[in-house]
């Protein structure tokens, strides 16, 4: 019984990881978010060549860090289609323009609970890229490497 109890809880907890939702789960001042997404486009222009490479964002970016993560890809040279809710479409509007052949993209920026610390982790197509930072002085300092998981 304890097995069969232990199994569903561990089931639930992965159905819960699996379920998780993407964006921006901070308070952040506009000026961390900045320098976050700085860095992020920064990363991502090291590993997706500006040229060849064309970001459909999956998630609604109303928040500061998502204004200024698609505003930093573009001033580096990226199309961005940006993310329409089915709901915000109506019935005679014409569909968004075809997203074949660009790569995902969707992020997840927390707060991590001590010390001012947060990460960002964007999902591009089936990678990860994560990275930590500390807030100081109004303003986000990496406390660590990216990483990266494919």
């Amino acid at each position: 019984m304890r097995k069969l109890a232990l199994v569903t809880l561990f089931a639930m907890v992965l159905s819960a990881c699996a379920g998780s939702q993407y964006g921006n789960f901070t308070q952040n001042l506009a000026t961390v978010d900045a320098k976050i997404a700085d860095d992020a486009a920064l990363q991502l222009s090291t590993l997706y060549p500006a040229a060849s490479t064309r970001f459909n964002v999956q998630q609604e970016t109303t928040d500061a860090f998502g204004g200024a993560l698609i505003g930093a890809l573009r001033e580096k040279g990226y199309a961005v289609f940006e993310y329409v809710a089915p709901d915000r479409l109506s019935a005679t509007a014409e569909a968004p323009a075809n997203r074949d052949g660009g790569v995902e993209l969707r992020y997840v920026l927390d707060y991590l609970g001590a010390d001012h610390m947060y990460s960002i982790t964007l999902r591009v197509d089936n990678r990860a890229l994560s990275r930590a930072y500390v807030e100081k002085d109004a303003t986000a300092l990496a406390a660590g490497a990216w990483t990266r998981k494919e």
